[in-house]
């Protein structure tokens, strides 16, 4: 392993390099998480993830419930800084 000079974008820690790997922070109290291959997700995909996961079927829920999972999905997208695919 090598150490780089480069500082961790969430907490400042100096970063490491390994085989195989890459850059990654090694502190383990940190929340970063790479965007690895820089995938773009949308609201929609994510909602629907979290759909599946959940086993519902969201024609069968409340509304309510509907925007909660879409608001959810976009804080998650938000917190691990994935960026948002554009739909249009």
């Amino acid at each position: 392993m090598t150490d780089r000079k480069e500082k961790c974008r969430k907490c400042n820690t100096e970063l490491k390099t390994a085989p195989g790997i890459g850059e990654y922070c090694p502190n383990e109290k940190c929340e970063v998480i790479d965007n690895v291959g820089s995938k773009e997700v949308s609201v929609e995909e994510l909602a629907e993830l979290i759909w599946k996961i959940e086993g519902f079927n969201k024609n069968e829920v409340s509304p309510g419930y509907v925007n909660w999972v879409q608001e959810l999905s976009k804080a998650i997208l938000d917190k691990y800084e994935v960026k948002e695919k554009d739909n249009k």
